[in-house]
């Protein structure tokens, strides 16, 4: 969420707990709008209706239950999730460490602009669709139903990156380079939701495997393109044309096995079909909007920086300031992974109405957060002009005071960062659009102020404004939320205690 450079990743040995993925050429063919994203949590009162008969991904067995397949413990999906997205993020910020050694710094500015153009407007049309889809402890939208709904919003999506590029006065080569950012990120979205299925039935191996995968062939392809054409825009149609096979070979094959998985308890043959339900795709994105709302505003709380500083200080500013900012994805990428691995278990906690469990992991998770934001800016205080100086060259070390800011800023950045995975998780998601309204303008209103003349540290100081805003709505939502789930398990326990006096 809030990253620079959108997720993703690779090809697989494919072994999972004693499960061969086949290869794409030999998929077996499943029924995907067919198969029920199922929860099978205890649940308080207010979420449990009890029927004779169970459904397990589309298909009734009569008066008996069934095991799904298990799941993963939290402890090894951190683990997975951590080692992926380290190694991810790394793939990315070599990226832009490849564009400084080999290029100036406009190049990294005219790759991290691309990036801010474009993120705000792909965010908006995901909805979020991979957190909605692994938060739905009920079940209450299949597969099938996710995977239509992303292949509309990511053609409109498409369609207005190169509307906004078009219209943005910006120099034809930079408009080219930004339509090939958003193709990549567009293409990307096919992995993303694909990793909501997986996430969902907490086997975030699996995507920890597409994730080092994809990483390790985006590097590849633009550092090879660059260095030999020290042209971006092959660059990224490279990074474009790895994602893209990681999508065909790799991602469709996990999101297959693992669908395997759920049917084999039935003992039905399923194919892979996408059926078209307009009143089902409607009702979610009805549902999703919000959040579509939510994370554009959330993206461009923290890309307006990068806008204030292209246009009072240039596009060189702009690539050292990225160059600095994306420093801060070594540890976002640790809270991004406890976030990830430990979102459907938040999920299952509060529509279980096992609130006080669901407040103690979250305050745990809270913690780790905040003391990887400690870590990081006693490093960046101690050593930034020599990390600055190894990673980007001498150039970028004349910063050194503004990473300083940029780490204080990230610090409060992860707590904002984790809380939004507990808000999604209590399905907090109308509320969320105030919030990130009242955020982005605290934003505007910072950068406005700051940056001119306080140049790249008054854009940092500005982050770190947004950021506290952002944490002081989440904890209001929150904690509206946790009262409304406890009021409605106690009226629904009454409720079930005078059934039994009538019986």
């Amino acid at each position: 969420m809030n990253s620079p450079v959108h997720d993703s990743l690779t090809e697989e040995s494919l072994q999972m707990e004693g499960l061969t993925a086949p290869s794409a050429s030999s998929l077996p063919e499943f029924h995907v709008a067919s198969l029920e994203e199922s929860g099978g949590l205890e649940r308080c009162p207010a979420a449990v209706s009890t029927k004779a008969n169970s459904v397990v991904e589309g298909t009734r067995v009569g008066g008996g239950e069934v095991n799904a397949p298990r799941s993963m413990s939290l402890h090894w999906n951190v683990s997975w999730m951590l080692a992926a997205n380290v190694f991810y993020k790394g793939c990315q910020w070599a990226m832009l460490v490849v564009l400084a050694w080999f290029g100036a710094p406009e190049f990294v500015g005219q790759f991290v602009l691309s990036l801010a153009v474009t993120t705000p407007i792909l965010a908006f049309f995901m909805l979020q669709l991979r957190m909605v889809q692994a938060t739905d402890a009920t079940g209450e939208y299949k597969f099938g139903d996710y995977f239509v709904l992303r292949a509309v919003t990511t053609l409109l999506a498409f369609v207005a990156i190169v509307f906004t590029a078009i219209c943005s006065g910006y120099r034809p080569e930079l408009v080219m380079i930004i339509v090939a950012v958003g193709l990549s990120a567009c293409i990307d979205s096919f992995s993303d939701i694909i990793y909501g299925l997986l996430q969902q039935r907490e086997r975030m191996d699996l995507i920890a495997k597409s994730m080092i995968i994809k990483g390790a062939l985006s590097l590849a392809g633009l550092t090879v393109v660059f260095w030999a054409t020290r042209q971006l825009l092959y660059g990224v149609l490279m990074i474009a044309a790895a994602r893209l096979l990681v999508v065909l070979l790799c991602d469709i094959s996990f999101a297959a096995c693992v669908l395997q998985e759920r049917s084999a308890v039935s003992g039905q043959k399923l194919k892979l079909e996408v059926n078209w339900q307009s009143a089902r795709l409607m009702a979610l994105a009805k549902l999703s909007l919000p959040l579509g709302f939510v994370a554009m505003l959330d993206l461009l709380c923290y890309t307006t920086p990068k806008y204030f500083v292209a246009h009072y200080w240039g596009e060189a500013a702009v690539g050292i300031f990225g160059a600095l900012f994306y420093i801060r994805e070594v540890g976002a990428t640790a809270v991004l992974a406890i976030g990830q691995a430990a979102a459907p278990r938040l999920s299952q906690l509060f529509s279980s109405g096992r609130l006080r469990s669901y407040s103690q992991l979250l305050m745990f998770l809270v913690g780790g957060s905040a003391a990887i934001g400690g870590l990081m800016v006693l490093a960046a205080w101690l050593a930034g002009p020599i990390i600055l100086r190894a990673v980007y060259g001498v150039e970028y070390a004349e910063h050194a005071d503004t990473l300083v800011w940029v780490m204080i800023a990230a610090a409060v950045f992860f707590v904002a960062l984790l809380n939004n995975f507990a808000m999604a998780a209590a399905r907090c998601f109308r509320l969320q659009i105030l919030v990130f309204a009242v955020v982005a303008v605290s934003s505007w209103i910072a950068c406005y102020f700051l940056v001119p003349e306080g140049g790249l540290s008054g854009a940092a100081k500005a982050l770190g404004v947004t950021s506290l805003t952002q944490i002081l709505g989440q904890v209001i939502v929150i904690m509206y939320a946790l009262r409304s789930q406890q009021l409605a398990c106690q009226h629904n326990s009454v409720a079930a205690l005078n059934m039994e006096g009538l019986c």
